[in-house]
């Protein structure tokens, strides 16, 4: 890159010289008197003859001045509109859309860029029998034809001609081809440069660890190898950045021998700027580079000053500031520094470099203007706030270290260590974010008055504005946070419990100001707002289940032939065998209904699982159906009548033969009966 911009500049250069006549500009200066405006009755009086007096240009008359403009008379307006003509000629950059008619309260004038070439009074235009504007449009085109620059053409006709051009222009031509060839040579030479350049780069990088070493003090690495071996190319490329910049400087000097009109101010001011660009930049990027590997260094160091250099800050037994936090601390106050120090040489190399050149002198102070002026009123304005900073600072510290007190005290109540009469313990999380919240709310309010800004109308419309959006947008919420709350004193349930909410029965997984979720028996996490949870009604099937135990309950319907006895002695045999069905208290038998055709047994035991209560009846009903099946009980709810027609016995074939009863031929053979169903209730 550094090689492709060396040759774009030593390219420019060359073009310049090659192209650029630079005589110096003539100062085009109006007198001072020519914009000075006759009034028209002095005018009239001093008007020269209808004949007046011709403006001479090139030995040729362009047009004539009539009357006085002022202090001037004909004669006198004419040289001068002469001499202006000359100097804008002399310039040989005519452009002539800068060649303009204005039009003011006394005069018209021709104005090329913004040099007055001439006015046009009231008398020049009567003389002429045409209005001012008319006139001066017609002097305007004859300027335009006068001062238009046509390139001279070299016409060949035959050979003669060519040779004749090479001979006319020669000297021109071999200086030419002597540029063309230092070109030449300064593009290989920048190119050998790179590559042997890079040969040493290569170099260096494997002398690594073996000649360019890390330097210790006392067994401590201070700087590592890697960072020796990156301050020596980072030397290498200043070497390599001088030698272009002096290869570049002698090719320019060949080029002011060769071509003297390279040596105007003009284009020497340029190439002195844009070297001592070069140069300035250069040593920037030193600077930047060694400032960024000094600070690199520095924070790689910092880590392996602890328990040394940096030590815990404490009061008696707290900590106040540990060493870990130290350190980021001192990393993040390097880091700042760089970045400050990087700032400041970028506001001083922008002024220096804008300095080279006469035409960009004065960017560097509207430039930094547009900077300084904001950060001169962010200065003043810090420096008047400080006084509410520190009333700032002091509070919102005492509201930090309350919340951490705050936080202490119930995190013991939470843990047990603390007691509160009627209070839970689990009440003490919700509680301490109610407190937590109600004290930053306090300190806001307190702060509010303080902040800079807060009494311009700006600020109290923003704040109206965002109060009635979180008005309005907001009810729902202030409803469930509401409800959360009430919900969370209410004690209906806490984490872990078996509930019923409304039709939905599950484990509480959550409880927050907003939702409680509850997981399902089938694994489907279902969210409830707090405002329907506290609209519904909450079975808690754990409130009692640990301490007392949870009953269960099932129905069964037998026939009046069944020994009543013999029942309960089953179904309770049936609960005893399930599971997760607690032998104390004893399972029991409620006779519930004597119906037409059967009675109800309602089978009753207690569990302290409430949350595998579906298991728990799979399993009970299991049993029941074993034990009856054992029992010779048919179960033929809900409808039973005894009389039997030869339909087969409701029990499986395998209870039949354990328990040696009849089969239903043989109850065939003894006596026909009959059987029948009839709808469920």
């Amino acid at each position: 890159m550094k090689t492709a911009l060396s040759s774009l500049l030593s390219i420019c250069i060359l073009t310049s010289a090659l192209i650029a006549e630079s005589p110096e500009k003539n100062a085009v200066t109006a007198p001072p008197a020519d914009k000075i405006t006759a009034h028209s009755g002095t005018e009239g009086a001093l008007s020269t003859p209808q004949k007046g007096t011709p403006v001479i240009f090139e030995e040729k008359e362009l047009f004539r001045v009539h009357s006085f403009l002022g202090p001037l008379d004909p004669a006198r307006r004419a040289e001068t509109i002469s001499s202006r003509l000359k100097a804008i000629k002399d310039t040989k950059s005519f452009d002539d859309d800068n060649l303009k008619v204005i039009s003011s309260e006394f005069t018209t004038d021709i104005i090329y860029d913004t040099t007055i070439i001439m006015s046009i009074t009231a008398g020049d235009a009567e003389a002429e029998g045409k209005k001012a504007g008319e006139l001066a449009e017609e002097y305007a085109g004859t300027i335009k034809e006068l001062l238009k620059t046509r390139p001279a053409l070299a016409i060949v006709n035959r050979p003669s001609d060519i040779y004749t051009f090479f001979i006319d222009h020669q000297d021109v031509i071999i200086k030419s081809v002597i540029t063309l060839g230092a070109l030449i040579l300064l593009l290989l030479i920048l190119f050998f440069l790179s590559r042997f350049f890079a040969k040493i780069y290569a170099a260096v990088e494997t002398r690594k660890g073996t000649i360019f070493s890390s330097i210790s003090i006392k067994g401590s690495e201070i700087i590592s190898d890697e960072t020796v071996v990156s301050a020596v190319v980072l030397f290498i490329r200043g070497i390599r950045l001088a030698l272009t910049i002096g290869i570049l400087y002698l090719f320019i000097t060949v080029i002011f021998l060769l071509f003297p009109l390279a040596k105007s101010p003009a284009i020497k001011d340029i190439i002195r700027g844009v070297l001592l660009t070069i140069l300035t930049a250069a040593v920037g990027i030193g600077i930047y580079k060694i400032l960024k590997m000094a600070m690199e260094l520095l924070r790689n160091n910092i880590s392996k000053w602890k328990g040394g250099l940096i030590r815990p800050v404490k009061i008696k037994t707290i900590d106040i500031l540990t060493e870990n936090q130290i350190v980021e601390i001192l990393k993040k106050t390097v880091l700042f520094f760089q970045i400050a120090v990087n700032v400041f040489l970028l506001y001083i190399f922008i002024p220096i470099a804008f300095s080279f050149f006469e035409f960009t002198r004065t960017w560097a102070d509207t430039l930094f203007g547009y900077i300084l002026s904001p950060l001169k009123t962010i200065g003043s304005s810090f420096i008047g706030f400080l006084p509410n900073l520190f009333f700032i600072a002091v509070i919102t510290l005492a509201t930090r270290y309350l919340i951490k007190l705050t936080k202490l005290i119930f995190e013991e109540i939470a843990e047990g260590n603390v007691r509160i009469p009627n209070f839970h313990r689990d009440w003490a999380d919700p509680t301490y974010k109610i407190v937590r919240s109600l004290l930053i709310v306090f300190t806001i309010i307190v702060l509010f008055p303080y902040l800079p800004g807060s009494q311009s109308e700006a600020f109290k419309g923003v704040s109206i504005f965002l109060g009635v959006l979180f008005s309005l947008g907001s009810t729902s919420v202030i409803a469930n946070v509401v409800a959360g709350t009430i919900l969370t004193y209410m004690y209906a349930f806490k984490l872990g419990d078996q509930v019923k909410i409304g039709d939905t029965v599950g484990e509480v997984i959550e409880k927050t100001l907003l939702v409680t979720r509850i997981k399902t028996s089938k694994n489907i996490i279902i969210t409830i707002p707090n405002s329907i949870v506290m609209g519904s009604h909450i079975i808690n099937y754990s409130t009692s289940a640990k301490r007392e135990g949870l009953v269960l309950h099932s129905t069964v319907t037998l026939g009046y032939d069944v020994p009543w006895r013999k029942i309960h002695e089953i179904l309770k045999e049936a609960a005893l065998a399930t599971e997760l069905v607690k032998k104390e208290p004893a399972p029991f038998v409620l006779q519930t209904g004597l119906d037409d055709f059967f009675v109800r047994y309602e089978i009753n035991c207690y569990t302290d699982t409430p949350g595998a209560t579906g298991r728990i009846y799979s399993e009970l009903h299991q049993n029941i159906l074993d034990r009856c099946n054992d029992a010779g009980i048919e179960i033929l709810s809900p409808h039973f009548t005894a009389t039997r027609d030869g339909n087969a016995v409701a029990i499986p074939e395998e209870y039949l033969q354990r328990t040696k009863r009849p089969t239903s031929q043989g109850k065939q053979r003894a006596g026909r009966s009959k059987a029948r169903r009839k709808p469920n209730e």
